[in-house]
């Protein structure tokens, strides 16, 4: 609900005598002032207001746990230091440097260009201020749709900077200048009377981003040595012809390939480590490394940084251990990122962040105060967006709550409409997206192949390129695949991961074909639009099939089967049961768990086959029992039920099928269906008549004779009419155009 602004009177005194004093101590010089500490000022100070929920910070995490929360009819406040909404995530983070990157490629017309053999370009000269106006309109845009959300939902705005008080966990003092704001009057407001302010909340979120990490002995002036911020705010005039990029993590190679693709522009990457993008799958991070240097770009890897220095003609000269100097026009640092928590005092409450400003939390986002909660950038892997807008509604669940996140699984959850439902995988990292917006960009889900390698699953991988897509070809023929990693056994898909125009976009399908447990069948039967990038799915669902069916032909794939199951059956026995019915290990085994309650013995008998359900109904009993070819002993082993049940119950082919039935419906085993055998067939499926009755009988025998004939003059292909051939049954069996179809069902 909307809270008033209400300052009580028992306040004001305190206020009016912080004002007085801080006047007097800065323009009177007649009477002395006890000089006393901020914090015991503000200690003074009674409480103006009360919420359910505080969060400090504006971001994406702050923006979900805030609207959550007061969806659920709690009283909610934000506190940010900046005047306008959104946090690092709009307004220095990841809205802006997207918006770089489209702008950037659009004045370049780097999209166009393989259509006209590299000379599409930019009809103008740019900088860095053409390229800011559009992050600027994304910016404002982004900031009102915020705004807007969060009034509408009644969340009270408050600007200003945040403050824990020693001595009450449950305090938090507001400081500079304030801004209020309602959803009310609609207009925000600033007055001397609450420039200083003192809240109190039942729980607080802590959400307050992170900004780039700076060496202190590297001399950043903000224009021609620079961090990824004072990119953003537009001191930097001119895209530097030379340009170093110090760290080749997700925002070093953002800025790279995004500034590689600039005409005139050479960027030099030095990294201290030797692999580029190591979270990422190695098949994608060197695509990415060979398109960049396509374009220009230079890697300097498992290089330290010794001194950096600035010439007097504007030169940067960047000096590195292994004694080389790189010399550019301009220098940007992207190396670490620092957490936003200075002036909030959280030694005050008891928290300690590390040194890189990170608040540890636990499952539930508690930190060790467990009234205080902390998510998003703040406590490190991911920092992504779209997870800090998960955690934040997470943190919002247990603090109404206080069930446990970790039991509160979906797919244990009977109330499918229960709104506190949650998925808490999300914080290992198996089931949540990553992009990075390179140029191309590059998305994946699940573990990549180095994992998989390390922790010794066994894998296969089907790949699908864009230049094999009709979409691929009108984008250009850019370069770009999709991999898709699974398991050989089941075909459970393990990790996908892309590279290329719209990875980021595409990456959702795998993520959800993921998330509810299905296979490599979804793809290899699944419809996509035509022509669209989504179609890189099925081609590369039905590479990685091919491999398989190229393993199971070598007699490779034994030592990849591992179920996970108990079976009393070995390993050379699944093997052998393989061979025969391509039934996947999987279903082997469940099938042998079937078989074992339908028997009393190792083998299974007449009696017992006849009294399967399925069979005891079917007039054919006889000829399906037939089928099996059995040997004297006239039992059937278990590798004879499982190719059994793999024609008529599982995924063997039309034509696998089609070929048994026939060879059912030809009773004397002469290759054909003559009028003998339709005469059997016709007596197994007409009703049964007693043996003296014979007028029914020649009824009967009077209703069979033409009806055969009728079948044989319609469907046989033999000059004599005299039997079906193999084409013929099947003509009948697979078309409506037949009134055999209908008079004799086979």
């Amino acid at each position: 609900m909307l809270l008033r602004r209400s300052v009580t009177a028992a306040s004001r005194p305190a206020h009016t005598l912080l004002r007085v004093a801080t006047a007097r101590s800065a323009f009177s010089t007649e009477v002395p002032v006890e000089n006393r500490p901020l914090t015991d000022t503000l200690r003074e100070l009674r409480a103006s207001e009360h919420f359910d929920l505080i969060v400090i910070g504006s971001g994406p995490a702050g923006q979900k746990c805030a609207i959550d929360s007061a969806k659920h009819g709690k009283s909610v406040a934000i506190i940010d230091k900046r005047d306008m909404l959104g946090g690092v995530c709009v307004h220095t983070g990841t809205v802006p440097s997207k918006t770089f990157r489209e702008a950037a490629m659009h004045l370049t017309g780097y999209r166009h260009k393989a259509f006209y053999n590299g000379q599409a370009g930019p009809s103008k000269r740019f900088g860095v201020e053409d390229i800011l106006q559009r992050v600027r309109k994304v910016e404002d845009a982004e900031t009102d749709i915020t705004r807007h959300q969060l009034l509408r939902n009644g969340v009270q705005l408050i600007n200003g900077t945040a403050r824990f008080l020693p001595g009450n966990k449950s305090m938090v003092a507001v400081l500079s200048n304030e801004s209020y704001e309602t959803a009310t009057d609609a207009k925000r407001h600033t007055s001397a009377d609450i420039c200083k302010r003192v809240l109190t909340a039942d729980k607080f979120l802590v959400c307050v981003g992170t900004r780039p990490a700076r060496r202190p002995d590297i001399p950043f002036d903000g224009e021609t040595i620079f961090d990824s911020d004072q990119l953003l705010w537009g001191k930097v005039k001119s895209v530097p012809r030379r340009l170093i990029i110090v760290g080749a993590g997700v925002v070093g190679m953002e800025y790279a390939s995004m500034m590689t693709i600039i005409p005139g522009t050479d960027v030099t990457v030095i990294d201290g480590r030797q692999e580029i993008l190591n979270m990422a799958d190695k098949q994608v991070s060197e695509a990415l490394c060979y398109s960049m240097a396509q374009t220009g770009t230079r890697f300097l890897t498992g290089e330290t940084i010794k001194s950096v220095e600035k010439s007097p003609k504007g030169e940067v000269f960047v000096h590195l251990e292994s004694g080389k100097t790189v010399v550019g026009d301009g220098l940007l640092y992207t190396v670490g990122r620092q957490g936003n928590v200075e002036g909030l005092d959280l030694e005050a409450v008891g928290l300690s962040p590390d040194k890189r400003g990170r608040i540890k939390v636990d499952n539930n986002f508690q930190t060790a105060v467990p009234h205080i909660y902390a998510a998003g950038d703040i406590i490190g892997f991911p920092g992504l967006a779209s997870t800090s807008m998960e955690q934040g509604r997470l943190a919002s669940v247990h603090m109404r709550t206080s069930k446990p996140l970790n039991d509160l699984e979906l797919s244990d959850d009977k109330k499918m409409d229960d709104p506190d439902r949650v998925r808490t995988r999300m914080r290992s990292g198996e089931v949540f997206p990553f992009g990075i917006y390179t140029v191309p960009e590059i998305s994946m889900v699940g573990k990549n192949e180095q994992q998989l390698t390390k922790e010794q699953v066994p894998y296969e991988v089907g790949v699908a390129r864009y230049e094999e897509l009709a979409r691929g070809q009108m984008l250009g023929g850019v370069p770009g695949f999709l991999k898709i990693i699974f398991c050989p056994d089941t075909l459970k898909i393990l990790g996908v991961h892309a590279i290329g125009e719209g990875a980021t976009e595409i990456i959702h399908i795998g993520q959800v074909v993921m998330s509810t447990g299905g296979t490599l069948e979804y793809f290899r039967n699944a419809v996509f639009n035509y022509p669209t990038l989504a179609e890189a799915y099925r081609v590369a669902a039905l590479n990685g099939l091919r491999k398989i069916d190229r393993l199971r032909e070598m007699g490779l794939v034994s030592s990849l089967w591992s179920s996970g199951e108990t079976c009393d059956l070995s390993e050379e026995q699944i093997e052998e049961i393989h061979m025969i019915t391509a039934l996947p290990p999987k279903e082997i085994h469940r099938i042998r768990r079937k078989y074992k309650t339908l028997v009393k013995s190792e083998d299974m008998t007449k009696d017992e086959f006849y009294a399967l359900p399925a069979i005891a109904v079917n007039p054919l009993r006889d000829q399906l029992f037939k089928s099996l070819e059995l040997t004297e002993t006239q039992t059937i082993t278990f590798a004879e039920f499982a190719k059994f049940v793999q024609i008529f119950s599982y995924s063997s082919s039309q034509d696998t099928k089609l070929k048994e039935a026939f060879k059912i419906h030809d009773f004397d085993g002469d290759g054909k269906i003559s009028r003998d055998d339709l005469r059997a067939y016709c007596a197994l499926v007409f009703p049964k008549i007693s043996e003296s009755d014979s007028d029914a009988i020649q009824s009967q025998q009077e209703v069979m004779g033409p009806l055969i004939e009728h079948v044989l003059g319609e469907a046989s292909s033999a000059p004599s009419r005299d039997f079906l051939v193999y084409d013929d049954f099947v003509k009948v069996i697979q078309s409506t155009d037949f009134e055999s179809r209908q008079i004799v069902p086979f």
